[in-house]
């Protein structure tokens, strides 16, 4: 369950001619895997500390998850490695293809998860 207030809800203001009325809509683009919700990777928020990082590919016209690593990025796109026979110690030796952050989150350690 996700609070009704913080930092990933923005309150929007209703008007009609009777009243006024507030309430709290998502701020953030939020994805749904397997029960949990994923939030969007936020490109202002990359670090070369992300480089290398494990993320996952779900745009809204597949279906299915793709995985991959960071290679760059830039202020427009995420250049991401998906194919490399599975040499995943090498991906930096691979093509990266740009990629739109709002399709990517990141993929969760063991760790991670723990801490929610």
């Amino acid at each position: 369950m996700f609070p009704s207030e913080g930092p990933i809800f923005r309150k929007e203001v209703k008007t009609n001619e009777n009243n006024t009325k507030d309430s709290m809509v998502p701020a953030l683009r939020i994805h749904r895997y397997g029960g949990r919700a994923k939030m969007s990777i936020d490109i202002k928020k990359l670090t070369e500390a992300d480089i290398g990082r494990e993320v996952k590919y779900k745009p809204k016209h597949i279906t299915a998850l793709e995985q991959g690593r960071i290679k760059f990025f830039n202020d427009t796109w995420v250049f991401v490695v998906y194919h490399c026979d599975n040499d995943w110690d090498n991906y930096w030796n691979y093509t990266a293809a740009p990629t739109d952050p709002k399709d990517l989150i990141f993929l969760e350690t063991e760790a991670e998860g723990k801490n929610e």
